[in-house]
């Protein structure tokens, strides 16, 4: 009997899109949660971004104009909910 390899599981938690209109409106998500990070401190730089199982943004991290790291969480519409000091 031919051994069979395990499933390949996606550990870094991104939904990759399948098709090319998914991944375009993967892309529109990702900027419009990037800006939206942004512009929530002044001269604000966008580090990262973690998403939920879906693929939606769900946290970015940025580093304002002074230097500090904080965290930003969106809703569902990727509007922002929170900003919180440090990276959490």
């Amino acid at each position: 009997m031919p051994y069979n390899a395990p499933p390949q599981i996606n550990t870094n938690n991104t939904a990759a899109p399948q098709y090319s209109h998914q991944r375009q409106n993967q892309e529109s998500i990702d900027m419009k949660a990037r800006w939206a990070a942004s512009q929530t401190e002044s001269g604000a730089a966008v580090l990262d971004m973690s998403r939920d199982s879906d693929g939606c943004p769900r946290k970015a991290h940025i580093r304002d104009a002074n230097g500090h790291v904080k965290t930003v969480t969106f809703d569902g519409n990727q509007n922002v909910t929170q900003t919180q000091d440090g990276y959490n």
